[in-house]
């Protein structure tokens, strides 16, 4: 909802990359290993990956494999065994690269962290707002303050993982041969265009090297793509453009394929061609923005993400900010209990089922929400919560886990993880 409400206030090419980016976003915790038989193996060998990587360095049949696994305490499945055999380089890859890209993407596959991360950005300056400044401005400041440090942010972890990319032990090689010849195939048409073929030309010449050999160097075609090639695109009149950026679009297809969605994951998080998606981050500040009209609704707003104030506290801040935007501050305390249930949830789903009872009953958390919510929301959560934990004791086989996990396994399958 904050990511549609921001849509209403974005320029069109924005509002372009943004579907784009939508669309694509479901499967971004699939890449390169979100589910099946890979996605087991690196889960069981988790922070054991010297096993693992003995493992793949035998050159075993399956079942080999499966009794040398058994020989360091990991039982595997055949489906794993053959997983190790057929993917063995890959997985050694994915479990020696740099783990500060892994951080980078799991933050951009996690809504909740980026929000936090926003909120936190936006709220540090709303306790020296005073009441002799002019509220409009400074919030107006603060705001692009905060959306600017999420943009430095986002390069600064794209970087990581474009270093990664070009510090690999073997320098990437993709298909750049196949772009060369769609080029020329568009400039046999004798008919075309004179300013769509000198396009075309100059992109097939921004594919050579200084000696006239062919780039087929993902990193160094990175240079090219985020440069001299987007700057021509960028340049183009209409329909050359289209056309110049579908030939692009193709070239990073194969540069995506060559390093395994290691490419395509990076631009996720930070495409320079691209501009930058800060939908869930501006929808947010914009909601919180409404709420501050003094100096005093500024700080009441920044106690209600402090995770140390007090049941008086809250409750005096909501008093405050439901008096300056009602729908706003609904918005807000959903946000609340949103990252609330998700840091809860995070936390204790590992070692078993959440429980969700014992959670809302707790002395802080009874507090925060007897505090927030209005008698009939707190009537309808723990109508809620008592409906989920009936669900969470129905016991089908041994455990109550079993079922469950059976379930996880099934879904991976057939969604690619989307464990969030």
């Amino acid at each position: 909802e904050l990511g549609i409400q921001s849509f209403y206030n974005l320029p069109p090419e924005e509002i372009a990359a943004a579907h784009k980016d939508l669309l694509i976003s479901s499967g971004f915790s699939a890449i390169p290993f979100g589910a099946g038989p890979t996605r087991q193996i690196l889960n069981k060998f988790r922070g054991k990956e010297d096993s693992l990587n003995y493992l793949l360095s035998l050159r075993e049949s399956q079942q080999g494999l499966i009794n040398e696994a058994r020989k360091l305490g990991f039982e595997i499945t055949p489906a794993e065994a053959s997983a190790m055999g057929s993917q063995a380089r890959s997985i050694q890859r994915f479990i020696n690269r740099n783990m500060n890209s892994e951080k980078a993407f799991n933050f951009y596959n996690d809504r909740n962290a980026r929000i936090r991360e926003t909120i936190v950005n936006f709220a540090e300056g709303l306790g020296n707002i005073k009441s002799t400044d002019d509220i409009g401005r400074v919030i107006q400041e603060l705001s692009q303050k905060a959306l600017d440090n999420a943009h430095a942010l986002r390069k600064a972890r794209a970087k990581v993982i474009y270093d990664s990319l070009e510090n690999a032990e073997e320098r990437i090689q993709f298909d750049a041969d196949s772009i060369v010849k769609m080029i020329d195939g568009k400039l046999a048409n004798k008919s075309l265009d004179p300013d769509l073929a000198k396009g075309l030309e100059d992109f097939k010449s921004l594919m050579f090297d200084a000696d006239g050999k062919l780039i087929t160097d993902l990193m160094d075609m990175h240079q090219r793509r985020s440069g001299s090639i987007g700057n021509l695109i960028q340049n183009a009149d209409p329909y050359s453009k289209k056309v110049l950026n579908d030939i692009k679009i193709e070239m990073t297809k194969n540069m995506d394929e060559a390093s395994n969605g290691v490419y395509a994951r990076a631009r996720k998080v930070y495409d320079p061609n691209q501009p930058d998606i800060l939908s869930y981050e501006r929808g947010i500040i914009s909601t919180m923005a409404k709420l501050v009209k003094d100096e005093q609704s500024a700080r009441a707003l920044k106690v209600l993400f402090n995770p140390r104030a007090s049941e008086n506290a809250l409750r005096t801040a909501k008093e405050q900010l439901k008096g300056v935007d009602p729908k706003a501050f609904q918005d807000i305390k959903k946000e609340f209990f949103l990252q609330t249930l998700d840091d809860f949830t995070k936390g204790t789903v590992d070692q078993g089922l959440p429980n969700f009872q014992k959670f809302f009953e707790a002395g802080n958390v009874k507090k925060m929400v007897n505090a927030l919510l209005e008698p009939e929301e707190v009537e309808n959560l723990n109508r809620m919560i008592g409906l989920i934990g009936r669900a969470y004791s129905i016991t089908k086989s041994g455990t109550d886990t079993q079922p469950l996990l059976a379930l996880e396994k099934k879904l991976m399958g057939e969604t690619g993880d989307l464990t969030t």
